[in-house]
């Protein structure tokens, strides 16, 4: 599981699978999620509501995201690995909108995010190499388990970028 293949998942998470490169996953999940605290940890609870632009999500609301995704794609990675394969796509911006992140502690969130991140890890880690190769489909691409560890780690250092770049650049 040191890398991924460009034909085990579909084009458009290329740009996540680009941020973690073919590094060994596990010690991309784990450098991820410390990144993203190292930022995140210096905040105050009032800093996590700050949005750099009319319609964006607070800091409070990424994290909360990163949350349901990361859950969301361990669902998956797990049904892919015991033979469930097809799967409906979801409205990230739905889930963002009915989410109520700005109402809870940021430090709530970001022990919430290092715990599920910590499950990632134990369930990437009980996977043998066949589960790992196995194929599933979302709205009819393919994706294997394998692949998904790997957009989990590019998509939170995707928005981990963000909140750096756009956010606490003016905080």
């Amino acid at each position: 599981m040191a890398n991924v293949n460009a034909i085990e998942y579909p084009p458009y998470y290329e740009p996540y699978v680009q941020l973690v490169g073919f590094k060994n996953l596990f010690n991309s999940l784990e450098s991820s999620i410390n990144e993203l605290l190292q930022y995140c940890n210096k905040l105050s609870n009032q800093q996590g509501l700050f949005k750099y632009a009319a319609g964006k999500w607070s800091i409070k609301e990424i994290t909360q995201h990163l949350i349901d995704v990361e859950r969301i794609f361990c669902y998956r990675a797990l049904s892919i690995s015991r033979g469930d394969t097809a799967f409906k796509s979801f409205d990230h911006n739905q889930y963002v909108i009915s989410c109520n992140a700005d109402y809870r502690p940021l430090t709530d969130l970001l022990k919430e995010i290092e715990i599920v991140r910590k499950s990632t890890i134990q369930l990437f880690n009980s996977f043998d190499t066949s589960m790992l190769q196995k194929t599933g489909f979302i709205e009819n691409n393919n994706i294997t388990a394998n692949a998904i560890g790997f957009i989990i780690a590019g998509h939170q250092l995707h928005h981990t970028k963000i909140i750096k770049d756009r956010y606490l650049s003016v905080l």
